[in-house]
């Protein structure tokens, strides 16, 4: 599998919204936990969650300057990791 979840960047705000694709399928945890790092690997962001069945979560960035991303979840199984752009 190349991933097992999408991202949605907001246009009006600095957010990310994540969505895991077939939850149930790949989850093989009780806790997701949301890593952002810059293109040069430091890390802005992290923060576990609760996983569910329905796990959405939105990420706020609001200190970060518009640039490429890497967000990484990882549920302590599985990992992916996906680029995204903050304009």
């Amino acid at each position: 599998r190349d991933t097992f979840f999408s991202t949605l960047e907001s246009e009006v705000s600095k957010a990310v919204f994540i969505n895991f694709l077939k939850l149930s399928d790949v989850i093989s945890s009780d806790k997701i936990k949301i890593s952002v790092f810059d293109i040069r690997g430091r890390r802005i962001f992290e923060n576990s969650y609760i996983a569910s069945s329905e796990f959405n979560q939105a990420v706020t960035l609001n200190a970060i300057q518009s640039g490429m991303y890497l967000v990484t979840v990882n549920d302590g199984n599985n990992q992916a990791t996906k680029k995204i752009v903050i304009e």
